[in-house]
C-alpha cells in the first residue's frame, strides 16, 4: 500500500476546496516548513504571490562562480514587486520548495552582474537580495 505524503495531502484539500469556489491564497499551497528564519518565509510568500506560485513567472538569475569567497552565491530567481524591489529566492530553495529540478533555459534570464547593474542603487552594494 503506497503510503501518501503531507504535502500530497494538502494539495488534494487545496483542489477540493477551489472546486468548491474557494480561493486559496497561492503561498499556502507550498510547504514553507523547509525555510528557516521568518524574514525568508516572509519574502517566499512574496515571491510565490508575485510569480502566482509558478517559477516559470519569474526570471533566472545566472550568477557566475563565488563573490568574494562566498560559498552562498547561488543563482536566484527574481521577481519584481508591487514597489519595484527585487524579489528573490536562490535556487536550491526554489528546487525544494517546486519539488522539481529548475534550469535556466526554461524562462529568461538575466547574469549576476546585470542584476546587479540593475538594482545597484537599491542595494548600495551592501547585501544579496536573500
Amino acid at each position: 500500500m503506497e503510503q501518501i505524503t503531507l504535502n500530497e495531502y494538502r494539495k488534494v484539500i487545496h483542489e477540493e476546496l477551489e472546486k468548491c469556489g474557494i480561493k486559496i491564497p497561492v503561498e499556502l499551497k507550498f510547504d514553507l516548513s523547509i525555510i528557516e528564519g521568518t524574514e525568508n518565509v516572509a519574502k517566499t510568500k512574496q515571491f510565490l504571490k508575485l510569480c502566482n506560485g509558478d517559477y516559470r513567472n519569474s526570471v533566472y538569475v545566472k550568477k557566475f562562480g563565488e563573490r568574494d569567497g562566498d560559498d552562498r552565491y547561488f543563482d536566484l530567481l527574481f521577481c519584481v514587486g508591487e514597489d519595484g524591489t527585487p524579489v528573490c529566492i536562490p535556487i536550491p530553495i526554489a528546487r525544494r520548495l517546486f519539488d522539481c529540478k529548475i534550469e535556466s533555459t526554461y524562462f529568461g534570464q538575466i547574469t549576476g552582474v546585470q542584476y546587479e547593474y540593475i538594482y545597484k542603487a537599491f542595494y548600495n552594494n551592501t547585501e544579496l537580495p536573500f
